[in-house]
């Protein structure tokens, strides 16, 4: 009886282990993500925001979408505003950061003006885990380092908790990862150059 009892306790605990490990991030979705990687870029979203009864400011991550889509931030597969973010949306949220900045266009705080670290801030800020946002983006083909960097921007964003305290724009961001497809490489052999 006493091994029964046991073995249920051991079961019980690792069932909760397993629930409290899978919810350790707080959900966010990809519409929410849009609008703070939308504001870190300092895209106009003003026509996005809504009131709630609180009196606080909340952003429509359908329009947030459509804004970062008219400078070039288009994921692979498609954007999904009510979906939860995940390691994948995170790689290719990255490289779609990335592969916009090739333009030349998109402009960061100059702190953390690559693809990299502005694709980390904007992860962070809306409450994703740093270390899934770094693992993701390196995986991904990013800098650790840009990305480390982002991430703690972010972090620091978080707990501000201000649309006013996200930094001004100052720099344009820079792509920090090989071209991805559908961008040239130049050379045309296979073989190695001497």
């Amino acid at each position: 009886m006493k091994q029964k009892i046991i073995s249920l306790c051991l079961t019980v605990c690792i069932f909760s282990a397993t629930i409290v490990l899978a919810k350790s991030s707080i959900d966010v979705t990809q519409g929410e993500v849009a609008c703070m990687l939308a504001l870190y870029l300092g895209i106009d979203i003003s026509n996005c925001d809504t009131t709630n009864k609180a009196g606080s400011v909340i952003f429509e991550g359908e329009c947030c979408i459509g804004a970062l889509k008219t400078v070039g931030i288009i994921i692979d597969g498609g954007w999904n505003a009510g979906a939860t973010v995940d390691a994948a949306f995170i790689g290719k949220l990255f490289m779609a950061v990335d592969n916009a900045s090739r333009s030349g266009s998109l402009r960061a705080p100059s702190d953390i003006a690559t693809s990299s670290a502005i694709t980390a801030a904007a992860l962070t800020a809306s409450g994703l885990d740093p270390a899934t946002v770094i693992a993701s983006i390196v995986a991904a083909g990013g800098n650790g380092t840009a990305a480390q960097k982002g991430a703690a921007a972010g972090k620091a964003a978080a707990s501000a908790k201000s649309i006013s305290d996200v930094p001004k724009i100052s720099s344009i961001v820079f792509p920090d990862a090989p071209p991805h497809s559908g961008y040239g490489g130049g050379g045309g052999s296979a073989t190695q150059s001497r």
